[in-house]
């Protein structure tokens, strides 16, 4: 009978690939001189949201992108919109809108449901690989999963960082953006894996051509103009940077709403995975530029909207938004309690079920320490 259970969701996996095979066709692309890239780049923030999935990243995204000095990834027209339908089923996530870095099966292909298929039935006498990285019947990729390959671990010395996949990056996400706005966003939660390969490509557009011999010499600043009357725009001093915004939520609520999408995982699993994001970014925070970095916690942006977001905006050197037209309507929106139901559920689960009790204790003694030595998040009190 668990043989017959297991083709079924093969099956049903492979109807959901075919469904989302539609979101991995060819993005769309803007013509751009290498002239225009490169003024692009030093003459704009490029400020990418990263984090981890259902950890507040789109709550975030959802209101800078209303910012006047902000352009997030969108479609502007018929035409635009009909190669894109699903754009907002993705969330507008930069990860789907492209196809110059990889998506670690984030969009569902079709090999990634008979990898897992593979993995859950077969991983017993299946040795890992790269085709198939396994541990213990779980396929290392997708969402929930992909954070623990040291695959998807991709940083400076990837072969992507190089000026070409710069500018195709750049000229896919560059026919999304409207590129005469100071602050160009991009929000992909599984980014945070490659924060390192993001500097450094941008950094490429930065600098002049490989000049012979493959070494890279580095271009003087342009003189730009004074800012009259502090309006943010990118003629106004602005020195282009790439910045990285890194959402995280305690790691239990984090589980728990991983599990609509993730119905092969324990909660243990999800709190896993949880650490092995938020223990890579925090080390590779180290190889970024001082000052590029802004940790925020969902509970706090809930908490403390005004501060948090004032703070935000003064490090992004833009107009505080809290005083625009557009803060109520968003703040109108926001769940004050984004835990509540979820450490409900939590109670609620061992109180009813011993197995559910053992398994919190056993992430509490395996998992506690390290989840207390990357974040303030205490894994004994429930959310």
């Amino acid at each position: 009978m668990e043989h017959w259970n297991g083709f079924l969701v093969f099956a049903i996996g492979i109807l959901v690939a075919k469904r989302f095979a539609e979101h991995s066709q060819s993005p769309i692309s803007v013509a751009l001189s290498p002239a225009k890239m490169e003024e692009i780049v030093r003459h704009r923030t490029i400020l990418h949201i990263v984090g981890h999935h259902r950890g507040g990243t789109t709550i975030l995204w959802d209101l800078l992108r209303r910012h006047s000095n902000i352009s997030g990834l969108g479609l502007d027209g018929n035409s635009a919109k009909a190669r894109f339908p699903w754009i907002e089923q993705v969330r507008h996530e930069g990860v789907f809108l492209q196809d110059v870095y990889p998506k670690f099966s984030l969009d569902h292909p079709t090999s990634f449901f008979v990898k897992r298929f593979l993995a859950s039935n077969l991983g017993e006498w299946l040795p890992s690989s790269s085709w198939l990285e396994h541990s213990r019947g779980r396929l290392l990729e997708g969402i929930g999963s992909f954070a623990l390959s040291s695959s998807t671990h991709l940083t400076e010395q990837h072969l992507l960082a190089n000026h070409e996949d710069a500018g195709k990056l750049l000229r896919q996400w560059g026919a999304l953006w409207n590129l005469s706005q100071p602050v160009l966003l991009e929000k992909s939660p599984s980014n945070a894996r490659i924060v390192r390969l993001i500097h450094a490509m941008w950094k490429t557009l930065r600098t002049a051509e490989p000049a012979e011999g493959g070494m890279e010499t580095e271009v003087e600043p342009q003189t730009k103009p004074r800012c009259e009357g502090g309006k943010a725009t990118p003629e106004c001093g602005r020195t282009g940077e790439t910045k990285f915004v890194f959402m995280t939520r305690h790691p239990l609520a984090q589980a728990l709403a991983m599990e609509a999408f993730t119905d092969d995982l324990s909660v243990y699993d999800l709190v896993l995975h949880w650490l092995a994001v938020q223990e890579s970014f925090l080390q590779d925070m180290l190889y970024l530029p001082p000052g590029s970095v802004k940790v925020i916690e969902l509970e706090t942006l809930v908490a403390k909207p005004v501060e948090t977001i004032r703070s935000l905006c003064s490090w992004l050197a833009i107009n505080d938004i809290t005083t625009s037209n557009e803060w109520n309507p968003w703040l109108n929106l926001l769940d004050t309690t984004p835990n509540g139901k979820y450490r409900q559920q939590y109670e609620h689960r061992m109180h009813e079920h011993v197995w559910m009790k053992e398994q919190h204790e056993m992430i509490v003694a395996r998992l506690g320490d390290r989840v207390r030595n990357v974040s303030q998040y205490n894994l004994d009190s429930i959310l």
